[in-house]
């Protein structure tokens, strides 16, 4: 689940009151390009990072390796040899090895899926709470000016605790891996991606800020305010050295005619 805050926002030339091409939004976004770089490696020593605790007794699951057509061989190489690249997975000797498959996107593209269904099914649950949707947008009563920021790959911009790593091994016909970063897929993920980003943000939550997984609303009541809420906010993304999708934000958008028009997916 994840929540599109500004889904149903004017474009961004529909209205001569769209602020999205304010010189100064276009400036200090340009300044900030380091925010929206592609991520890549581990950032070591967050916060926050991905457990997997395992209930008393577990075993490592056995599990085959599935087929695969000539097509999602072609992309499962492509996709692991750019995830080796970018230092988030490495070689593994775990007795873990959970099953690769593909899965076909509405584009008709394969997403590569890792099936953790046995290691999830022996993991503890935590309790760490995602926030209600209703409580979000009661904050946002007077709020004029909308920017939302989208974390780009953002599960993988989070460290599994090394201690964890060997339990989340894959194994395909190229090999058996070990996850450096988060993957998807994982009991607590959700969770642990929220409390990171509540952690990072905490002093700004229900200020000028709204987090919902890696969706970030920065929301204000003038223009100037704005631009010093949205600054405050890139500021943090870039000290913490998380990267952020410059195709999908929509900043300095107007106030949307009616609440019950936002999209929640």
């Amino acid at each position: 689940m994840g929540v599109c805050f500004l889904h149903a926002l004017p474009p961004h030339d529909a209205s001569p009151t769209d602020s999205s091409s304010d010189p100064r939004i276009t400036e200090f976004l340009d300044a900030y390009n380091d925010v929206f770089e592609g991520p890549h490696g581990v950032v070591p020593d967050r916060p926050i990072r991905h457990e997997i605790i395992l209930e008393d007794g577990a075993v490592p699951p056995r599990g085959c390796i599935y087929r695969m057509s000539e097509e999602e061989l072609s992309v499962l190489r492509a996709q692991l040899d750019d995830l080796l690249e970018k230092g988030w997975i490495r070689p593994s000797s775990s007795p873990y090895g959970a099953p690769v498959l593909f899965v076909r996107k509405k584009n008709k593209d394969l997403r590569l899926c890792i099936d953790y269904l046995k290691l999830n099914v022996q993991t503890i649950r935590n309790a760490g709470p995602l926030p209600r949707i209703d409580d979000l947008l009661e904050r946002l009563g007077g709020a004029k000016f909308f920017s939302k920021l989208n974390l780009k790959s953002g599960y993988h911009q989070l460290e599994i605790r090394q201690e964890d790593r060997y339990k989340t091994a894959f194994k395909m016909r190229y090999g058996h891996f070990e996850w450096m970063v988060m993957p998807f897929g994982l009991t607590n993920a959700l969770a642990t991606f929220q409390a990171a980003m509540t952690t990072e943000f905490r002093h700004m939550q229900d200020r000028y800020v709204l987090i919902y997984l890696d969706d970030i609303l920065v929301y204000s009541r003038s223009l100037d305010e704005h631009v010093e809420h949205l600054r405050t906010v890139l500021e943090r993304l870039g000290q913490a050295k998380y990267k952020a999708n410059r195709d999908k934000c929509k900043c300095a958008r107007q106030e949307p005619r009616s609440r019950s028009t936002w999209d929640i997916m």
